[in-house]
């Protein structure tokens, strides 16, 4: 069972297989440059997995949800960019 709330449902079976055990968001706002980041933090158990952000562009509206969906997609993709190259060094060795 994942910590943590998924606003994407249909990538909790990937973050299952994954191992992610939790799931963070953080939103941050610069206000000397006036702009908003969302972060989201993949876990499992022992240590941190990936990290995926979202910035919004100035003249755009924040959305939690929105920068949730992004900043959740793009941890995904971290995973499995680090889950490629886990699989070719293990066949190069």
């Amino acid at each position: 069972m994942i910590s943590g709330h998924v606003d994407v449902p249909e990538l909790l079976p990937v973050l299952e297989a994954a191992g992610v055990s939790k799931v963070k968001y953080q939103h941050a706002k610069y206000r000397e440059h006036g702009e908003v980041a969302t972060v989201c933090t993949l876990f499992n158990p022992d240590r941190e997995l990936a990290i995926g952000y979202s910035k919004l562009h100035p003249k755009d509206n924040f959305s939690r949800r929105i920068g949730r969906i992004v900043a959740l997609g793009r941890a995904v993709a971290q995973l499995d960019i680090k889950k490629r190259r886990g699989m070719s060094v293990q066949a190069i060795s």
